[in-house]
């Protein structure tokens, strides 16, 4: 496979559904595709970092 989820005009189908996951005591619905790595779940990291968002510090204005 020589494309990525990050590919400008991939000749997958971007075929999304509704994803529901429970984190940190909140119902979220999501939406996820098929063509991407954890597609028809929530991978571990982005749990991690969707259950920590109201602990995270936002960056500065202007910061990359």
């Amino acid at each position: 496979m020589d494309e990525h989820y990050f590919t400008p005009s991939p000749a997958t189908d971007d075929r999304r559904f509704p994803l529901q996951v429970r984190l940190a005591g909140r119902d979220l619905d999501l939406v996820s595709s098929a063509s991407v790595l954890s597609g028809h779940g929530l991978d571990k990291a982005t749990a991690v970092l969707l259950a920590l968002l109201d602990e995270i510090t936002p960056p500065p204005p202007g910061a990359t």
